[in-house]
């Protein structure tokens, strides 16, 4: 927890120095900060709009903004994206918990692991601050985060913040849809704030300062070459990369216009030219293409793996002279990862610290440069495809000699090989763990770098066999996927293969397993019988559907041992496309909600699932006895209405998740239910129906009707 927070401070210091104007925007956020608002505040911008140094500013200056000297306001801040416990939103929300409990010493420190739970105990933990200790809240690049779980839906960012809290988040426009997303979370318009370019005067003012840190300049000749550029674009992108280039003029060096970039594209172009001059053209092209072609960023282990399989690479390095061991020297990637070190982020994906582009803009130009053309395209996601599965572990790979080694090295023969010590790559570890005693435990750690890498590399490959023999119609791949990530994610696999080829198995497969969604979600194990049961009318057509039910019924008794005899499931290709199993009692109400994307639900609770997959993406409990009758919602699907069988009535709010519960009130003030013994605890004028507007809602008996407004204040 200490070294996030230290790492986030670092990114602040980095982020803020010499940061110059935009004095209107710092005293907008000053007025909130100190205002009564109770809504979170929303910078927004294109992309190197510089948001993020606004935001290091903004948490810099922000202890200033509190007069009382008795006032310790506490700050709290997470760029996004730019460390593994930031980038996605368990493990944000968690060490958020962690520092909140520190600096409010919390005496309960227990932290919950599941998610929905979780985020409860993140909004209980913030109504910790006080008036001596108000809390600071600052999220960087909320597009950054990965969209597991949910994080786009923003249902994690309270709407409403309690007493001394303030929280700050930025976002690009148009991404993941999350500006959208919180327009409808955040009523209040003047809580969104719209990042611009710098302008021509407070670009050449920035990069004078950048210059004087690197205790340089540069003539006038060459300022009005930049100014004519900053005159075309002075987004804060731009200004850095002009910057990267301007450093390294020197003052009698005759400038022409092709030597700066007129945009942010051929800036980087022109970047990464530079990198490639000084560090290879060959090992900086190949080890840049590996990240932009990996699926979310690539481990630095992996990276120096790939290389040293890389026979194009290693033979340019070693033109002069032969290694002991044929793999790349690590110090040669640290040294071009030196020279980018603003533009390259660790983040987290499958449990491990991987690089990959902080900027959209440098993953784009790197797509261009390097993997344009479809056929080294393929040739990359290919190498990486073989490294996940472990072809060359433990065996070595053969390599040729170039003429100049025979030449100079007296070598005759033209061919040689060469263990490359990379790790196997089995879909699980397994490790013992002997004990005092004789017994002995063992610990399943899942291959999630295998799990999600694999098939995405497989299939932008083109390799359709190996494809469907280790990932799709492989059963120990797809129990290993399903035991540890979302089913969504395993069917995503199916859906992006069916983008590339239109085979018949593949879609019988993935509908199977949306069928069985439910059941698979609540165990893994049943994965063989959900298999066979469904799919065995295929068996004697479909050779790979074929395989893998002979695999069900091998491999899969060792989880197991219930295999279905005939097709007693259910099988693809009929009306039923997939069940939504999750209330234990009978459903009286639904709504398609989100633009046809979410299906309401209500029994005894609320339950929000994504029509695209069958996955519950939000439960709502009030706890109530009985169930829900009747169900209205809000024409802008803010809020929703519902009745119970003890005529009470419920108003949930959907994008919060916060709900009231009341009992319905007679004219005559007492409730509509009856104690007699011959009805107890039902209503005597049961309620027949609800309506609601976006305002206001109606609710109606046989003998009446009441009026509402959407916080429950009766007419």
């Amino acid at each position: 927890a200490y070294s996030e927070i230290l790492q986030q401070l670092h990114v602040v210091n980095n982020f803020s120095q010499d940061f110059q104007g935009r004095t209107d925007v710092l005293e907008r956020v000053r007025h909130y900060i100190q205002g009564s608002s109770k809504q979170p505040l929303v910078l927004w911008g294109e992309g190197g709009c510089g948001k993020s140094s606004m935001l290091a500013k903004i948490v810099s200056e922000s202890n200033s903004w509190f007069s009382s000297r008795q006032c310790i306001p506490i700050r709290l801040v997470r760029f996004l994206g730019t460390t593994p416990d930031s980038s996605s939103i368990g493990p944000l929300i968690r060490s958020v918990c962690q520092q909140i409990n520190y600096v409010y010493d919390v005496s309960d420190t227990t932290i919950p692991t599941e998610l929905s739970q979780l985020i409860n105990h993140f909004k209980r933990l913030l109504e910790k601050a006080t008036v001596d200790k108000p809390l600071n809240i600052f999220f960087d690049s909320l597009d950054q985060l990965s969209s597991a779980d949910g994080a786009h839906s923003m249902s994690w960012l309270p709407p409403i913040l309690p007493n001394h809290v303030k929280f700050i988040v930025s976002t690009l426009p148009g991404i993941y849809n999350i500006l959208n997303t919180l327009r409808n979370l955040i009523d209040s318009q003047e809580n969104f704030i719209q990042i611009k370019p710098l302008g021509v005067e407070l670009g050449k003012t920035v990069l004078k300062a950048w210059l004087a840190r690197q205790h340089r300049t540069i003539s006038e000749p060459q300022w009005a070459l930049v100014h004519e550029r900053l005159d075309e674009c002075s987004i804060p992108l731009y200004v850095k990369l002009v910057f990267d280039e301007i450093k390294l003029w020197k003052s009698y060096t005759k400038i022409q216009e092709k030597d700066l970039a007129k945009t942010i594209s051929t800036s980087i172009n022109k970047l990464l030219g530079r990198i490639e001059n000084q560090h290879g053209h060959i090992l900086v092209e190949h080890a840049l293409s590996y990240i932009t072609a990996s699926r979310a960023g690539i481990s630095e282990a992996e990276l120096e793996d790939l290389i040293s399989l890389d026979e194009t690479v290693l033979n340019d390095i070693y033109q002069y002279h032969l290694p002991p061991i044929r793999r790349i020297p690590p110090l040669l990637w640290t040294r071009i990862r030196n020279d980018i070190p603003n533009y390259l982020v660790e983040r987290e994906a499958d449990g491990v610290s991987v690089v990959s582009w902080y900027h959209r803009q440098f993953a784009e130009v790197s797509h261009e440069r390097y993997l344009a053309n479809p056929d080294e395209r393929r040739v990359y996601h290919s190498s990486m495809a073989d490294y996940y599965l472990g072809i060359w572990a433990g065996h070595p790979k053969p390599f040729q000699y170039t003429d100049n080694q025979r030449r100079m090295f007296n070598i005759a023969a033209a061919e040689s090989e060469a263990d490359r010590k990379v790790p196997a790559q089995p879909i699980i570890f397994i490790t013992s763990d002997a004990t005092a005693t004789t017994s002995t435990t063992s610990t399943v750690r899942y291959n999630l770098r295998k799990l999600s890498e694999l098939p995405y590399q497989l299939i932008r490959a083109q390799r359709e066999d190996d494809l469907y023999q280790h990932v799709l119609f492989n059963y120990d791949f797809m129990h290993a996927k399903l035991s540890c990530m979302p089913l969504n994610l395993c069917i995503f696999d199916y859906e992006s293969a069916l983008e590339s080829v239109n085979d018949k198995e593949v879609r019988l497969i993935s509908d199977a397993l949306r069928l069985s969604s439910s059941v698979l979600a609540a165990d893994p194990n049943n994965l063989a019988c959900q298999i066979i049961g469904r799919l065995l009318p295929f068996y004697k057509t479909c050779h790979k559907i074929a395989s893998l039910v002979d695999q069900c019924e091998s491999t899969g008794l060792q989880v197991m041992g219930l295999v279905p005899a005939f097709n007693t499931l259910a099988s693809p290709g009929g009306p039923l496309v997939y069940s939504l199993e999750a209330h234990a009692f009978a459903v009286y109400g639904l709504e398609v909600i989100s633009s046809g994307q979410s299906l309401l639900t209500v029994s005894n609770r609320f339950i929000v699932f994504d029509l695209s997959s069958g996955d519950i993406v939000r439960i709502i409990d009030p706890k109530i006895e009985g169930i829900m009758t009747y169900l209205a919602l809000a024409p802008d699907q803010r809020y929703c209405v519902t009745t119970t069988i003890s005529n009470q009535y419920i108003i949930c709010n959907l994008l919060t998740g916060d709900f009231i519960l009341r009992d319905c009130k007679l004219p005559d003030g007492n409730t509509t239910k009856t104690t007699s013994k011959l009805n107890s605890g039902q209503p005597t004028d049961p309620f027949l129906g609800a309506h609601a507007s976006n305002t206001n809602f109606v609710l109606w008996t046989a003998k009446m009707y009441q009026v509402y407004t959407n916080k429950g204040i009766h007419f």
